[in-house]
């Protein structure tokens, strides 16, 4: 199970925010161990009930994977509305997905949903 940390805001405050009718959390997610099929995170993990939009907003191993939110090829919903899984795409000329002995390193995010 990856480590999640969520990211306290300017006010010290480490919990999900209201943004309209959602609230948003950022958090950094610690892919190492890294799973070949990818890594699920959990709405519970952030704070959050459901999962409606992930980004990334940072990578630490910026030159050697590329970390990437996995789709659903036929709708493209996440993992479901509770989860989400992150894989990460070796940039080593292979372009193959890392596999399990790989350390991705630090992912950070911004994930919206409700509580």
């Amino acid at each position: 199970m990856p480590t999640v940390t969520i990211l306290a805001d300017h006010k010290g405050y480490a919990r999900p925010r209201v943004s309209g009718d959602e609230y948003f959390v950022d958090a950094t997610i610690d892919l190492n161990p890294h799973l070949a099929t990818g890594v699920e995170i959990t709405a519970s993990s952030l704070g959050l009930a459901t999962i409606t939009a992930v980004h990334i907003t940072g990578v630490e191993k910026f030159d050697t994977f590329l970390p990437q939110v996995l789709l659903n090829a036929s709708d493209g919903s996440y993992e479901s509305s509770s989860s989400f899984k992150l894989v990460a795409t070796d940039l080593d000329g292979s372009n193959l997905t890392a596999s399990d002995a790989d350390d991705i390193g630090m992912v950070r995010i911004r994930a919206y949903g409700n509580l």
